[in-house]
């Protein structure tokens, strides 16, 4: 047997009143191993999703400022003449 299980008494006889409240035990452990679980699935998948977040937004910062940095580099081309003969 495992640490991990609950133990539980063995009983000889088939009596539905003595095998009521175990069940009703062990279906409350049961169900609160798997809101256990639950929730740390859930803090798993919000912390991935924030972490993608992060990235898309880092590299749209990087995308904008990368472009900033060319088109200051290009030459600025004059106007246009207006006039024309």
């Amino acid at each position: 047997m495992s640490g991990n299980e609950p133990q539980t008494n063995q009983l000889t006889g088939s009596n539905p009143e003595e095998l009521s409240p175990l069940l009703e035990i062990e279906l409350i452990q049961k169900r609160a191993e798997w809101q256990q679980t639950t929730a740390r699935n859930k803090n798993l998948k919000t912390f991935s999703l924030m972490f993608l977040f992060v990235v898309v937004l880092a590299g749209l910062v990087t995308f904008y400022f990368a472009y900033m940095r060319a088109s200051e580099g290009r030459p600025q081309r004059p106007p246009a003449a207006a006039t024309q003969p």
